[in-house]
């Protein structure tokens, strides 16, 4: 990490930029986690859970409890758009299969 000590005010919008992956190379990124996730399943899961969201996992399996619990403290709004997006990202996706046969 760079350490920047009064930059000039036209430097602030590079200097909070995030770095972001060429498109190439998120695709890439995509397609191997889905491939090893398919291939190694919830090993591949914990794996993946480790080094994008630096928790250990012991098991992929999340209990009805703990769904229940965390949907009360859910908005209906956010459930709304949530259910909204999971319904486009359904169709997007089975369209997206049409075509690619």
């Amino acid at each position: 990490m760079n350490s920047v000590i009064r930059p000039k005010r036209k430097d602030w919008p590079n200097l909070i930029q995030r770095p972001a992956l060429e498109k190439a190379e998120l695709n890439n990124v995509v397609v191997e986690v889905f491939d090893s996730i398919k291939k190694y399943g919830d090993e591949a899961v914990k794996k993946y859970g480790s080094l994008f969201d630096k928790v250990d996992l012991n098991s992929v399996v999340v209990s009805q409890h703990t769904i229940s619990n965390a949907s009360s403290h859910i908005s209906k709004n956010l459930k709304a758009a949530i259910q909204l997006a999971k319904r486009i990202l359904k169709n997007f996706t089975s369209l997206k299969r049409k075509f690619q046969k």
